[in-house]
């Protein structure tokens, strides 16, 4: 409509250009109500979902839209319980060194058991801890748990392992990250060297003069840094260069296609030597099956992660995991657990 198109002109504000997106709902009588209340209300429905768009755009309410909020409302509460009560999970990864096969650390991964809707991906709540504001709160959440569950492998004689956590966008900008980091991890006793955050490229490069001094005062402390998803941003190497850095993780989408193409076998191979370059150890993800770990073997990366090696894994499998492995004296034995 001429309104939409009307707000997708860019706005010249002295030497700035702001380009602008409209999200508009709409509801028509009868269809969408017969009273004013009820066209008011159901435009609001239509006009959350046209929110829901990146682009913006414009929504009609239909009757199925109702059921769509409803359910996200039901899922929302749902989630909110969910952390009060410690009902989510934490299922760990695990990291393998290349050349040995020795287990190196882990990445954990949240995962939500739901009562009704079974086991439930990031991808399936993450958007609700979006939309109810407790993503901060999750994060410290599985911070905290995963700092019990290393310090309880510790117990079991696994001390050198490196736990990686993920930090989302608006946890890494919250202003109290580092004393939050260092209080939870100070009261579980665990050593903060046994810490390693996994961040994109797009959460740091945000604010680049707040990333550099958030990400030097945790690393005072001892965390390590991961740059994750590398390879898709678009200014990766600067960033390798400008931050204390001391990994980086190749995407998986270059992974899956790195023994049929040649391109991405050329990309792969030239962020391995680049990294190494800058002393940065490198971990490939994604890693499926023998001829993508025999291509890793051959230049020279670091450790990798995949179902090759295991699946996330609760904590007690995860034990039984490296148990298993610490029993066969070191010999690399892969394969999917």
């Amino acid at each position: 409509c001429r309104l939409l198109s009307a707000c997708e002109e860019p706005v010249f504000l002295e030497d700035h250009v702001l380009e602008l997106r409209a999200a508009i709902g709409l509801s028509v009588y009868p269809n969408g109500g017969e009273q004013s209340e009820q066209l008011l209300g159901n435009a609001h429905i239509a006009l959350s979902e046209a929110r829901q768009q990146r682009t913006g755009g414009l929504r009609v309410y239909h009757p199925s839209m109702r059921k769509t909020l409803n359910h996200t409302m039901a899922l929302d509460s749902d989630f909110r319980k969910a952390l009060r009560s410690d009902g989510l999970a934490v299922h760990y990864q695990p990291k393998i060194d290349i050349l040995t096969g020795e287990v190196t650390g882990m990445e954990a991964l949240v995962r939500w058991p739901h009562p009704t809707r079974g086991m439930l991906m990031p991808g399936d709540f993450v958007p609700a801890a979006e939309r109810t504001g407790m993503i901060i709160p999750m994060g410290y959440w599985i911070l905290q748990k995963t700092c019990q569950d290393l310090a309880f492998l510790q117990t079991l004689g696994f001390e050198d392992l490196l736990c990686s956590v993920n930090l989302s966008f608006r946890q890494f900008h919250d202003r109290r990250l580092s004393e939050t980091v260092f209080r939870i991890i100070y009261n579980t006793e665990v050593d903060t060297s046994s810490f390693e955050f996994e961040l994109t490229e797009s959460s740091m490069m945000f604010d680049t003069e707040y990333t550099r001094r958030c990400l030097t005062e945790l690393t005072h402390l001892g965390i390590r840094f991961a740059l994750d998803d590398f390879g898709t941003g678009y200014s990766s190497f600067s960033t390798l260069r400008d931050l204390p850095i001391s990994t980086v993780k190749i995407d998986k989408s270059f992974m899956d296609n790195v023994v049929d193409s040649s391109e991405d076998a050329a990309l792969v191979s030239g962020m391995i030597d680049l990294s190494h370059q800058l002393g940065l150890t490198v971990v490939a993800e994604g890693v499926e099956n023998e001829a993508q770990l025999e291509f890793l073997r051959k230049h020279h990366c670091d450790q990798g992660q995949g179902y090759y090696f295991a699946k996330p894994l609760p904590l007690d499998a995860f034990c039984d995991f490296l148990i298993k492995r610490r029993d066969a004296s070191g010999v690399a034995d892969y394969g999917v657990a």
